[in-house]
């Protein structure tokens, strides 16, 4: 198999640094006789002379790793910090002075760094990402999320991308998952329309997105995974992508793709922009950092006021920031055609749909529902899990419940009474459930991460309920808020008392449904407002 530029620029980066830290050790032993190891000398120069010095020659030469030779002073920057350190670990050991070899290493360090003056935008960028990486990758694994499109990522690019992207001019937007590719679909299709000649690429990061768009876009629109950010995989994704304009959702701020893009004079547009309690507190340690890559950005499409200021105090100019409004209020939901018949319901029964829930909160409706059923015959309880792959956890946590789990895949051979709980076990199901709903219950708003789409059921007039986690979706609660368009609970225990409540009071249910559908119709046109700013950037006049 023929190895990725990447792959080489790894193996090389790694014998320059091993061959060079041993010869660096191999000399000291040499000259300190008191530790002196010949066997080690001897393989130091060995690896010198068979690792380092052939490394060397690639990169000079070759350009495998570096674009400009002052990434050179870097690299050997950090090799003689590198020796200092051990030189000063092996000094302490044998109780020894500070050595001249240590002031030498300690000064050519801080000159190769310093001289280098590239540090924030290639090298420090890709170890720090190389480290959390591999500090991530047991996680991927453990918890099956490594799959076939993680290769893509790391730049083994299908040989065929390179021959659907015929268009001399591209358009790459960038949506990290589900959520993110349901919102863009109505500014990929105006897009569309106003660009017919540009071919549009859409990135994402997850499995269950990669599905999602390969189902919501048309086969004009090349769907892949997106690049990891490590400089070299990329700069292989431009070089084959070839955009003309690269646009990101809700703020996925990636440092060497938007250094390399800025590089080749490709504008950047952020759109549905939106900084988190949580992201905005840890952006505030590094502002410094993300200030340098925020002066990359061409255009700011930000949520609300409070989103505007926020990214403005981190580093973006002003002038560059616009407020259009969130676009997930015109993404109007496709719902699959379904009927309560076809899940194996009545046409009088009440359906409960807890949707896009994490750990936790599974057993926490289930509890409620052992109750509440008592109560209201009709009622029956439909989970979405949030992450799809869960299903069969959250079937587990059915049984223990004493009730009888019921995949979708089978629920047409059912007849569903109130001892059957429906589980989602397919991407794509939600928006169909949330038509036929009678009450939704919102996850991710008991437990940690800010809650989830909202606005989904909102679109279909349904009553919305939520835990009160929702800081995520900070300005969309401020305005379902205000239009009395949903219903916050604090804990399980009020969930429970305020949707007997509301079962109990129909008219009231209904109510807050009109008014949900009524705030969502009122604050459309983030999309319009979007599209004309990204088609001023396309046309030169912005």
């Amino acid at each position: 198999m023929k190895l990725s530029k990447t792959v080489k620029n790894i193996v090389c980066a790694f014998l320059l640094l091993v061959g060079t830290y041993l010869s660096f050790y191999a000399a000291l032993c040499y000259i300190d006789e008191t530790s002196a190891n010949y066997t080690a000398d001897y393989f130091g120069l060995v690896f010198t002379l068979g690792l380092a010095i052939p490394g060397a020659i690639c990169i000079f030469f070759g350009t495998l790793l570096f674009k400009h030779k002052r990434d050179l002073f870097i690299i050997y920057g950090f090799l003689f910090l590198f020796v200092l350190t051990f030189s000063y670990l092996r000094r302490v050991e044998l109780n020894q002075e500070f050595f001249f070899f240590d002031f030498f290493y300690l000064v050519m360090g801080i000159g190769g760094v310093l001289l280098g003056g590239r540090l924030i935008r290639f090298w420090f960028l890709d170890f720090i990402f190389l480290m959390m990486f591999i500090l991530y990758f047991p996680v991927l694994c453990l918890k099956g999320k490594w799959h076939r499109g993680m290769w893509a990522r790391l730049g083994f690019l299908p040989q065929e991308l390179g021959q659907r992207l015929t268009h001399p001019a591209n358009i790459w937007i960038h949506a990290v998952s589900v959520g993110e590719i349901q919102a863009v679909a109505n500014i990929v299709s105006k897009i569309q329309e106003a660009f017919p000649s540009y071919q549009m690429i859409c990135s994402t990061v997850t499995k269950t997105g990669f599905q999602l768009a390969r189902e919501r876009f048309p086969q004009s629109v090349q769907v892949i995974y997106a690049p990891l950010d490590f400089s070299g995989v990329v700069r292989k994704f431009i070089r084959v992508i070839k955009p003309q304009i690269y646009i990101s959702t809700e703020t996925e701020i990636w440092p060497n793709i938007f250094n390399f893009l800025t590089a080749k004079n490709i504008p950047i547009v952020i759109i549905n922009g939106r900084i988190s309690d949580q992201s905005f507190r840890g952006y505030r340690w590094i502002r410094f950092f993300v200030k340098a890559v925020l002066k990359n950005v061409r255009a700011f499409c930000m949520q609300s006021e409070e989103d505007a200021k926020r990214i403005i105090h981190l580093g973006a100019q002003p002038q560059r920031v616009n407020i259009v409004g969130n676009i997930k209020f015109d993404s109007y939901p496709q719902a699959a055609a379904i009927s309560l018949r076809e899940l194996g319901y009545n046409q009088e029964d009440w359906l409960w749909i807890a949707g896009s829930t994490h750990p936790g909160e599974e057993e926490m409706c289930l509890n409620i529902y052992q109750q509440l059923k008592q109560q209201f015959l009709q009622l029956r309880l439909v989970l979405v899990p949030r992450h799809i792959e869960r299903s069969r956890d959250v079937e587990r946590i059915v049984l223990k419940q004493q009730l009888k789990p019921v995949m979708m895949a089978s629920a047409h051979n059912e007849r569903m009474d109130a001892e059957c709980v429906l589980i989602g076990d397919k991407i794509g199901q939600l928006a169909g459930l949330y038509s036929l709903a009678k009450i939704v219950f919102i996850g991710k708003t008991f437990c940690i991460g800010g809650g989830q789409n909202m606005l989904e059921p909102a679109f279909f007039g349904k009553p919305v309920f939520v835990g009160p986690l929702t800081q995520n979706f900070r300005d969309v609660m401020r305005i379902l808020k205000q239009e009395e368009a949903i219903i916050q609970v604090d804990t399980p225990a009020e969930l429970q008392k305020k949707m007997e409540m509301y079962l109990r009071t129909p008219e009231d249910l209904k109510r807050i449904g009109v008014c949900a559908a009524k705030a969502v119709e009122k604050y459309r046109g983030a999309t319009e407002k979007t599209v004309q700013i990204i088609k001023k950037i396309l046309d030169g006049d912005l």
